[in-house]
């Protein structure tokens, strides 16, 4: 008879489960910059876990609350701007661990990243003054 491989009630790791993710985007192609993104991601949102005592062993039962709130905490302590771009990664972390059964919800589908007061414009212009003895040309600088 063959053993038993179901869920412990033990959830895995932070470090573990962070892993496991890495390495199937690693073995599925996913570039290092890509790969790098996400662990990056998953460090700082352990960190938060870690400076806060928030009582997750795991990110599988971490309850929306705590992702919300580090949505909040990396809102300020990085740029705005970074939020946006750390959500997908999450995103793709929570799916992944419902659809390995390894929770029950796709947290990040409840939690949304908070509203950046400031967001950036698709395209900012700039007008360069010409000096005085050169034609009035204006420059329009597109990101």
């Amino acid at each position: 008879m063959l053993p038993s491989f179901a869920l412990s009630p033990t959830p895995l790791s932070w470090d573990i489960t962070i892993n496991a993710f890495l390495q199937l985007k690693r073995l599925s192609g996913f570039s290092p910059s890509t790969l790098e993104w996400y662990e990056v991601t998953f460090r700082l949102l352990k960190r938060f876990h870690d400076e806060h005592q928030l009582p997750c062993p795991s990110p599988c039962p971490c309850p929306p609350e705590h992702l919300q709130a580090f949505l909040w905490w990396l809102s300020r302590k990085d740029r705005p701007i970074t939020v946006p771009t750390k959500f997908p990664a999450l995103h793709a972390f929570f799916r992944w661990l419902a659809k390995e059964n390894l929770r029950k919800t796709i947290l990040s589908r409840r939690s949304r990243p908070p509203n950046s007061t400031n967001p950036c414009p698709k395209r900012s212009t700039k007008t360069i003054s010409p000096k005085p003895s050169t034609p009035s040309l204006s420059f329009v600088l597109q990101d």
